[in-house]
């Protein structure tokens, strides 16, 4: 049965089960299909990058028909631009720019973007009627009270543009608020000043404060932000979000955001997947030094059922204020960053957990960054404590960990070399185990031939769930006459088992991802296309970031020519024909750049 035949309930059904591509191929070969799916069409955002505006467009189609923001259940969004006061860190302004700024007496702020941004064009700010539109869904939405006349935001932004390389060129925009210093304004006036001088960061906010039926939010390569607008006004009617992930920009990667700071959304009620990467308990300045910003609102209770934070650093008091409110974790991921000193102990980790030894299914832990850093510098003296036994977790089903928080093993270098110590994992892992990868210290090795032995006769015996054994070591296998190889161990009971021992560079381990890192992390080498590709050549965003190749309307010329070349291989192609053609007088970015959506006839 065609698809034109179907009734709109049975096409929504099956638009859930398609991708975002799929389903726009689908949503332009008529009006009806276009009309049917356009709840499924606004269901995901995910723009592979903020360079040409895409916040401004999607918030504008939003607005355009109201009914749409209940659409919109997932957010993944990139890099997106903060604008920071002048300091001593980041004083590169040319002479010209200073003088003017002092001349005519405006506060000067600036932002940095990494990466070629062509189509962020000085001067282009929001005009009066979208600002009017913005500003009136904004308090509407409850995030401001008071709406700052378009006048009275005056601002002047000059582009100053620093090439290090052809391949890397970094753009720095400054901003001449010259009727404002945002730092004393209120929040309301703060945000429509960076609205109306299209600052991404005003962006971000009202789009969230907007999408009160949001589900999932990803944010990779976030910036740093303690110059950011603050999020809790944003989301003061979240009552069906259930994911959240935080990756930095690997730039600030060592530049940690406090863990504090994702409060907003570390307590939104039916929270169930927590995700951030390179949290501290403070803000870490440049020259190392942390000023704290502990957790201290958190209720006693969260929803929270997987919890994953990874290269952190975090105090125990924060940690144990998370982990204490939760009530039913059943994944625990955390890892510390390999440069910074150690603050949390493997056995109060462990100990912090035991609420938890009826319900966690998965535990991921890398604490081995103190090991790591006293290899590299003897003067360190954290001294890390090993845990005990993790038998009493009796649902655990997925372990992860390095030797050097194994109490069972020899942790100590007197031990190690010492032949009368005898390692054994028996009586140490619980039963239930189904996957199980340990792998070695930095330090010095524990995963020697005997150790290995024994771990390979437990795993027989003990764990009749174990499917999936996997040991791998950084150190020479050679000097520990230790065979890399696979195999396969049959277990008197009739069942199998599957071990591999294999050899890492230590910067090779890395916890597992969740689904949410792993999209974030690939999205450089994903194509993006609303065409089927039999139809339309594919696009990659590293060719459209390229300069100088086409200018703006030999680009639209050859994608109209495309779409219209598409039009005349489609049955009904008169009917839909109308609306691609409105579609491409206006901007065509949606439908370029991938945009999760298509604008309505």
């Amino acid at each position: 049965m065609p698809l034109a035949q179907l009734s709109t309930e049975l096409l929504l059904l099956i638009a859930s089960h398609l991708s975002q591509l799929d389903l726009l191929n689908v949503s332009l070969a008529s009006k009806y299909l276009h009309s049917a799916t356009e709840p499924a069409l606004y269901r995901e955002f995910h723009p592979p990058c903020l360079q040409r505006r895409p916040l401004y467009l999607f918030i504008k189609a939003l607005l355009k028909d109201p009914k749409r923001l209940q659409y919109v259940h997932s957010l993944q969004l990139p890099r997106w631009e903060i604008i920071d006061p002048p300091n001593e860190e980041n004083r590169f302004e040319p002479d010209d720019v200073q003088k003017l700024a002092i001349t005519e007496e405006k506060r000067l702020y600036h932002s940095m973007t990494l990466g070629w941004d062509p189509n962020k064009v000085p001067g282009q700010y929001l005009n009066s009627e979208d600002y009017e539109l913005f500003t009136s869904a904004a308090a509407v939405a409850g995030f401001i009270r008071d709406v700052v006349p378009y006048e009275k935001g005056a601002v002047e932004l000059k582009g100053v543009e620093k090439s290090y390389d052809v391949y890397g060129t970094t753009l720095y925009y400054w901003y001449y608020f010259s009727t404002a210093d945002l730092e004393t304004l209120p929040l309301d006036e703060k945000f429509c000043h960076l609205l109306r001088a299209g600052v991404d960061d005003a962006y971000m906010v009202l789009l969230l404060s907007l999408l009160t039926n949001l589900r999932r939010l990803t944010l990779t390569r976030v910036p740093r932000l303690d110059n950011a607008l603050p999020w809790a006004r944003a989301l003061q009617r979240y009552f069906r979000f259930r994911e959240f992930t935080a990756i930095p920009e690997p730039f600030y990667d060592k530049e940690y955001c406090p863990l504090s700071f994702w409060l907003d959304f570390l307590t939104l009620q039916n929270l169930e997947l927590f995700t951030a990467r390179g949290c501290a308990s403070g803000w870490v300045q440049h020259d190392g030094v942390v000023i704290r910003s502990p957790c201290t609102r958190i209720s006693d209770s969260l929803s929270i059922s997987r919890l994953a934070l990874e290269n952190c650093v975090l105090e125990y008091s924060d940690l144990k204020l998370v982990l204490g409110a939760c009530r039913d974790l059943k994944t625990f991921r955390y890892s510390m960053d390999r440069w910074r000193e150690g603050t949390i102990t493997s056995a109060r980790i462990v100990e912090l957990l035991a609420p938890f030894q009826m319900t966690l299914e998965e535990l991921f832990l890398d604490n081995d960054s103190n090991a790591y850093l006293h290899w590299f510098d003897p003067t360190y003296e954290f001294k890390d404590q090993p845990f005990g036994s993790l038998a009493q977790f009796t649902h655990l089903e997925r372990l992860w960990i390095p030797t050097n928080m194994c109490g069972w093993l020899p942790v100590a270098w007197e031990e190690y070399r010492n032949p009368a110590v005898t390692s054994t994992f028996a009586g140490f892992l619980p039963s239930s185990l189904k996957e199980f990868k340990i792998f070695d210290s930095h330090t010095y090795p524990v995963l020697t031939q005997p150790v290995l032995d024994c771990l390979l006769e437990t795993a027989s015996i003990e764990l009749q769930e174990l499917t999936t054994l996997e040991v791998i070591s950084s150190h020479k296998l050679k000097d520990l006459n230790i065979i890399e190889e696979e195999g396969e161990i049959r277990r008197g009971s009739g069942n199998t088992f599957t071990y591999r021992i294999g050899w890492s560079h230590f910067n090779r381990f890395k916890l597992p991802r969740t689904t949410e890192e792993t999209e974030s992390y690939s999205y450089i080498e994903e194509r993006y296309t609303c065409w089927d590709e039999d139809h339309y050549a594919m696009k990659t965003w590293e060719a459209l970031q390229e300069p100088n190749i086409l200018s703006e309307e030999e680009v639209e010329r050859e994608e109209h020519k495309e779409v219209l070349a598409i039009l005349a291989d489609i049955e009904d192609a008169p009917t839909c024909n109308d609306e691609i053609c409105e579609l491409l007088e206006m901007e065509f970015d949606e439908v370029a750049m991938g945009l999760q959506y298509v604008q309505g006839a």
